[in-house]
């Protein structure tokens, strides 16, 4: 009888050794963030979670995954990690904070009212209140260079571009201009009222233009086919 049962402890301790234990969700796992300062947005594998740090992201697929943490005012921190099935890996991330430098210096030759860069080409147009002409200016590798003049014959005083590369609006004294920045030449002049604009800006597609004016006004200006759509009088001052 003793014999009987020694031989059946062997047997099943031999099972029992040969028996892995399998995780409840074998394909996932998760990850845990912690970051100084906190608030950070994560991004894994190009995908913006809602959660901000600290936080537990779940049901990440088994496997080398790409994490990357963005805060205002610090820079981008970027790391592989792996997720092992049913674990939870553990973050603890001190962000560095950005250190503005100057990297270039450019002299301009005029008054420089206003200015604004065009993604597309990466140029900076340049208005001049106390000549005719509108700047351009080439940035690249973090230095700028002056690439040439657009004579409007007016003072400008606002400009902007629309983020497609294709329009800019230009504020005069009293009127609009619209460029054609595959040519820079003026396709249109508008005079929608007498007053002094604020304020200019371009949809992201650059097919309207919208302008704030002293005198409450809000205009909208269709730049695909140069024309004034119209003049809104608000209650307020803009």
């Amino acid at each position: 009888m003793k014999g009987t049962l020694a031989a059946a402890f062997i047997a099943l301790a031999a099972i029992s050794a040969g028996c892995h234990h399998q995780p409840v969700y074998p394909g996932v796992g998760s990850v845990f963030i912690t970051t100084t300062p906190f608030d950070a947005e994560i991004i894994i594998d190009g995908v913006l979670y809602q959660q901000r740090t600290p936080a537990r992201i779940d049901g990440l697929p088994v496997g080398r995954r790409s994490i990357a943490l963005r805060h205002y005012g610090y820079k981008i921190w970027r790391q592989t990690v792996e997720i092992s099935p049913g674990a939870t890996k553990r973050l603890e991330v001190k962000l560095k904070p950005i250190s503005p430098a100057i990297v270039g210096l450019v002299s301009t030759e005029q008054w420089g009212n206003d200015m604004v860069l065009e993604p597309q080409r990466s140029r900076l147009y340049v208005a001049n209140n106390t000549g005719t002409k509108l700047s351009v200016y080439q940035a690249s590798g973090g230095l700028v260079a002056k690439i040439g003049d657009i004579e409007l014959g007016h003072p400008q005083y606002l400009v902007a571009a629309g983020a497609n590369g294709k329009g800019l609006a230009v504020t005069m004294e009293d009127s609009i201009m619209v460029l054609d920045l595959n040519w820079n030449q003026v396709v249109a002049r508008l005079r929608p009222g007498r007053t002094k604009y604020t304020s200019v800006d371009i949809s992201p597609d650059g097919r309207w233009g919208v302008l704030a004016g002293r005198d409450s006004s809000l205009t909208v200006v269709d730049m695909a086919g140069d024309s004034l759509l119209y003049v809104q009088r608000l209650a307020a001052c803009l």
